[in-house]
């Protein structure tokens, strides 16, 4: 920024002074390139008056030679027009001062308060003004700044206190902001709390929550530590940290939540994801003197996944086994939904669980949160005048086959009769074969116009066994 030919000492006679002017903007961009803030820099970036350089170096001049003495040599002024700003007209319209302050400031008033603070006025038109600022008030750009320069010389104590008058109405919420406030609300509801966690962590455990092969660690250019070096591909690390903060002062129940935003590198291209974490471990429930105490298992932070899935609005979601580096491989499932995965649920696994130093009991889960609701808006639909009709099915598949496959063939077979739909148990022992289990399924049918027949149940029933059989090879257990 200088050097010590050009710098000035006690010996130096002939002293060169420039004043210049420099594009905010572009001299921003340049300083950040090089990485040199100065005062300079500071002082362009925050914008200088862009014709008051010949006044500026006169005056530094004068004050020189009232100190040290000398001669003044002559000034040279270089510029370029094209690129000196020029200051473009407000359109201003003085019954705006009125409306807006809620006083009885005449126009004329106006027009004085603005002239006597150096800008144009041009009142030919009286209904709409031109109003040209003088180049140094470069933070007049907009009619409400030029009303409140005539408030700030009127005086604010002249403006009357008034309540705003209008019919207030509420402002419909961004689909974004009212699925978040129905997520936190869900699980909140479920006994979470919410965390926030930093989006830095250390790469050793981004390495370890990595969901995807083909994407790499964001890493920071400029670190605040090693152990804060790359940006997080999940929110599952800070909420692990945030639970072994809460297990050492004794709080053995942990249930936490984050919003958040997660970072990977996928072919040199950053990409970041919206994403709703959880993590959950303890007691599935309070100690009741009439329940038996028992530990979170995976079907209770998969219940806790379905009610968050319905209140994030996604339609038809469907859970698959499948295995993520970091859940137990028996434990873990990949979360769909119109036919993309959108999340994650599962165990923590046992290794990693010792190298964290966490409780094996850990359960995790992790979404996408949607863009916008693809339920629509909610529709009345009366209650059925009619009774339901009840039918419990026993169906023996094989072992390997998911319940979920089963419900699938089920829903489909009954068609538009069906109500509801749900598996009530599932049975492997005595009267089984040892590679089949037996699911009991559930089916409320029901219609808005009559009373069910016992033909129409049974041929309804007919066809959910006939799908059973063809999709998942099901039969009616003896």
């Amino acid at each position: 920024m200088g050097g010590e030919l050009s710098g000035v000492t006690a010996e130096s006679v002939d002293i060169f002074l420039e004043s210049a002017y420099f594009d905010p903007v572009r001299l921003a961009g340049v300083a950040r390139h090089y990485r040199m803030q100065t005062d300079a820099s500071t002082r362009f970036e925050r914008g200088v008056d862009p014709c008051g350089q010949e006044r500026a170096i006169e005056r530094a001049t004068a004050l020189l030679m009232s100190i040290c003495g000398g001669e003044p040599g002559p000034t040279t002024v270089v510029e370029s027009l094209p690129h000196v700003p020029a200051r473009e007209a407000i359109r201003f319209r003085p019954e705006a001062v009125n409306r807006l302050l809620g006083t009885d400031i005449p126009a004329a008033r106006s027009a004085q308060i603005l002239a006597a603070l150096g800008l144009e006025v041009d009142d030919r038109d009286p209904a709409a003004w031109q109003v040209v600022p003088p180049s140094f008030r470069f933070d007049l750009s907009l009619e409400a700044d030029l009303v409140e320069e005539v408030a700030r010389i009127e005086g604010y104590d002249s403006i009357p206190t008034r309540l705003p008058a209008g019919a207030g109405r509420p402002a419909a919420l961004p689909a974004r902001t009212r699925i978040e406030q129905e997520v936190r609300g869900a699980l909140l509801n479920r006994g979470y709390f919410e965390a926030i966690t930093y989006s830095f962590i250390a790469p050793h455990k981004a390495a370890l929550f990595q969901p995807v092969a083909d994407t790499a660690q964001s890493v920071l250019a400029n670190p605040i530590s090693s152990e804060m070096a790359v940006m997080r591909p999940s929110l599952w690390p800070g909420l692990i940290d945030a639970a072994v903060h809460n297990l050492r002062r004794q709080q053995e129940d942990v249930r936490l939540f984050e919003l958040g935003l997660s970072f990977a590198d996928r072919q040199g291209a950053a990409v970041q994801v919206e994403r709703i974490g959880g993590l959950r471990l303890g007691a599935a429930q309070a100690v009741h003197w009439s329940d038996t105490p028992r530990e979170t298992d995976f079907f209770d932070v998969k219940r806790d996944v379905e009610v968050l899935l319905t209140a994030c609005g996604y339609l038809a979601p469907t859970m698959r086994a499948a295995e993520h580096p970091a859940l137990h491989p028996g434990q873990s499932a990949a979360i769909a939904s119109d036919g993309r995965d959108i999340g994650w649920l599962g165990k923590l696994h046992p290794a990693l669980a010792r190298r964290l130093d966490v409780p094996g009991g850990l359960f995790l889960f992790e979404l996408d949160l949607p863009g916008h609701d693809a339920r629509g808006v909610p529709q009345f639909r009366p209650v059925s005048r009619f009774p339901a009709v009840r039918r419990d099915l026993n169906v023996v598949v094989d072992a390997t086959i998911s319940a979920q496959a089963c419900l699938d063939a089920a829903r489909a077979g009954a068609g538009e009769m069906l109500r509801d739909l749900q598996l009530i148990d599932v049975y492997r022992g005595q009267g089984i074969d040892s590679d089949k289990k037996s699911l009991t399924l559930c089916l409320i049918f029901q219609v808005a116009s009559s009373t069910l027949t016992d033909d129409e149940v049974e041929a309804t029933v007919t066809r959910v066994l006939a799908a059973l059989r063809e999709q998942v090879g099901g039969t009616l257990r003896n």
